[in-house]
């Protein structure tokens, strides 16, 4: 009996175990029916069946497949009629050539309609199929699906847009495998676009800029990555080296760093999992807490990959930096007052761990505090500790302000020189790699942005439906620093599988669905709706007040309980569109303007009337003020208008779906 649970993936998937059906394999033309629904152009393609999974290509010479369709989502193969199907066009009953000998595919997301040419090609791929699915199933009898399928719990994933493409693809990266798909429903349900076997293809990757990544597959192929921020970019180009140097580096550079027992942990998180260095700091660390550093830049930290890195080979200086320095007598400087309210782990979110890492290395919050000393005096007390060869002095004095271009008076050498002339190489090593590095107490803009307010925390598990809200699935989700992080599956170790930056988030309201306590969030960056639903009404109240508290742009009270609250633009039937935090509930409107916080309340009556002009129209606004305007009186609105007509009042939201659904909890306010 096939397994039908649409939520979950069979734990032992094929691609984990290594199943193969090597005696299995079939390769061809045929015509597939175009669509989800099948209801598109049939299209010639390739297939290449491998026993494991079946994958279609444009043409024979293509690199790209189309789709692979694992035999583990596979139910049923079921010859269609020689007449055609009840879903053929008129077209379709008229069309001979590539469908005249048809089969489907069922799998357990959607079906898949194939013709050939001949029956003898039919009947070959149908027993092809069918023999696969049904070895599988006598293999795995007990099996069940999990999100995501092999690539259930990644090493990282995330929506990125490759080329010039403007829609974005969603992508995992789990050990050696590089996969991406369609949407974000497409990886639960374990169905890719393309995979790139790393080690297989001789994978590399380099930095186009800040937020664009170059990746060559072999065969002279390669694409480009294109993030929203620095931060993802360098988390993603760490993730990559990562993998190909696990598959294609040494481990020599890693044993040897790890002799020394600090240096077996991360720097920052205590993950055994130690592959990258930062060679002016003197630290190992992990690959998540490497992509950090590497999005601060340089001029704080210098990462380079113990499997990959040439400098460890060239430079034996740079490895006595991570002898003589390492994870534990660098903490004793970087966080020597450690933070009370938190401390990150290897699970810790990846927007938690940056906020953290920035705030250790970049701002220097947890520094060991010293006595006040001059100038002259550092400088002076930074040539003794060169002369002696105490590194960890060096790196605390240096941290102080000391001048790495100073001369020792006595010799009139540069504290270079002399490290040199002292055979102290690991101490000019350290000069060296710091010539640039920004020892100010510095803060990015993000994160100066976020300390501005108090954030609020919230955790627990949730419901979340897809883009498309087909059907609900357990997340573990976390609201903290501004944002809400939601993972694949209920344990802790799970991987992050998304995050909604509330900076981005202008609305949270109630929907009309038949889900029980389900809330909506809109998302001006992604353009997209995400609906969550929580387990009971105080559960809903605590996360819709939570989020709310963390989009209103003024000091207004959120209430316990709401239809609707964001940010809309609003106006008189002569003042301008302004601005404003508006809450919907007990059948009335209450408007709080953001540039001068005056507030305003329409209580809905029998009398009111209510209108929405410009219907389906909407456009992004500019950034330019001036403009606003002209895009609004365009944009679709609400129109409010009270009893006797003296006042009229419209609303428009910052998506068109905020719109529609203003208008439609006022009409029902009005029934």
């Amino acid at each position: 009996m096939f397994h039908t649970i649409l939520l979950l993936c069979r734990s032992s998937d094929c691609g984990n175990i290594g199943w193969q059906v090597n005696t299995n394999e079939k390769y061809g033309v045929m015509y597939k029916k175009g669509g989800a629904d099948m209801k598109q152009a049939w299209q010639k393609r390739y297939f290449a069946f491998d026993g494991v999974a079946l994958k279609y290509f444009r043409s024979e010479n293509s690199f790209e497949s189309l789709r692979i369709i694992p035999v583990s989502t596979m139910k049923v193969v079921t010859p269609c009629k020689q007449e055609g199907s009840p879903r053929d066009s008129i077209t379709d009953l008229f069309t001979i050539g590539g469908r005249k000998h048809q089969f489907e595919l069922e799998c357990f997301d959607r079906s898949y309609r194939f013709g050939t040419d001949t029956l003898d090609t039919s009947i070959e791929w149908q027993h092809h199929l069918t023999a696969a699915i049904i070895d599988y199933e006598k293999k795995y009898p007990n099996s069940v699906r999990r999100v995501g399928g092999v690539m259930n719990n990644p090493d990282i994933s995330g929506r990125i847009r490759f080329d010039n493409n403007s829609s974005a693809y969603f992508v995992a990266l789990k050990n050696d495998m590089f996969k991406y798909y369609r949407d974000e429903e497409d990886f639960n349900n374990g169905v890719p676009i393309h995979e790139i076997p790393i080690s297989k293809y001789m994978m590399s990757v380099k930095d186009v800029d800040r937020v664009t990544l170059k990746v060559d597959v072999g065969n002279k192929q390669s694409f480009e990555l294109h993030f929203e921020n620095i931060q993802d970019a360098a988390a993603w180009k760490t993730a990559i080296d990562t993998a190909i140097g696990k598959s294609l580096g040494s481990m020599k550079y890693v044993d040897d760093v790890r002799e020394l027992e600090a240096n077996r942990t991360c720097a920052d998180c205590s993950s055994k999992e130690t592959l990258w260095a930062s060679i002016n700091l003197g630290i190992v660390l992990c690959p998540k807490c490497a992509g950090c550093h590497r999005s601060l830049g340089v001029s704080v930290s210098k990462i380079r990959s113990l499997f990959l890195d040439d400098i460890f080979a060239t430079n034996v200086s740079v490895l006595q930096l991570l002898h003589k320095i390492g994870n534990e007598e660098a903490n004793r400087f970087w966080y020597k007052n450690p933070p009370t309210d938190r401390a990150i782990d290897r699970d810790t979110p990846i927007v938690i761990r940056r906020r953290h890492i920035e705030e250790k290395y970049a701002q220097k919050k947890f520094v060991e505090t010293a006595d006040e000393m001059s100038i002259d005096v550092v400088n002076k007390n930074f040539v003794a500790a060169v002369k002696n060869g105490n590194i960890l002095k060096v790196m605390r004095l240096f941290y102080r302000g000391a001048n790495i271009y100073g001369f020792c008076t006595d010799t009139s050498e540069t504290v270079m020189e002399l490290a040199e002339k002292l055979g102290h190489h690991h101490i000019k090593e350290f000069l060296q790699q710091n010539e640039y590095t920004d020892i100010s107490m510095r803060l990015s803009n993000e994160i100066d942005e976020m300390n501005k307010k108090a954030h609020a925390y919230c955790e627990g598990y949730l419901e979340k439906t897809g883009p498309k809200m087909k059907g609900f699935l357990k997340r573990r989700c976390v609201l903290n620093y501004g944002c809400l992080m939601y993972y694949n599956e209920q344990n802790k170790r799970s991987s992050e599988r998304g995050c909604i930056r509330m900076s981005h988030s202008v609305c949270v309201s109630v929907p009309s669905c038949k889900k029980d306590f389900a809330f909506d969030i809109s998302n001006l960056q992604e353009k997209r709706v995400y609906r969550f639903a929580a387990n009971n009404e105080e559960d809903l109240y605590r996360w819709t007040n939570a989020l709310c508290s963390e989009i209103c742009p003024t000091d207004t009270r959120i209430p316990v309980k709401f239809d609707m609250c964001g940010i809309c633009f609003a106006k008189s039937h002569i003042s301008p569109w302004r601005k404003s935090w508006v809450v919907l509930k007990d059948k009335a409107i209450h408007i709080t303007y953001v540039g001068d916080k005056t507030e305003k309340t329409i209580v809905l009556s029998s009398g009111t009337n209510v209108y929405q002009s410009n219907v389906k129209k909407h456009k992004v606004l500019p950034n330019e003020e001036t403009s606003v305007a002209d895009v609004l009186n365009g944009n679709c609105y609400v129109e409010i208008i009270a009893p006797d007509m003296s006042e009229v009042t419209s609303f428009q939201g910052l998506l068109l779906e905020d719109t529609n659904r203003l208008f439609e909890i006022v009409e029902n306010y009005m029934k």
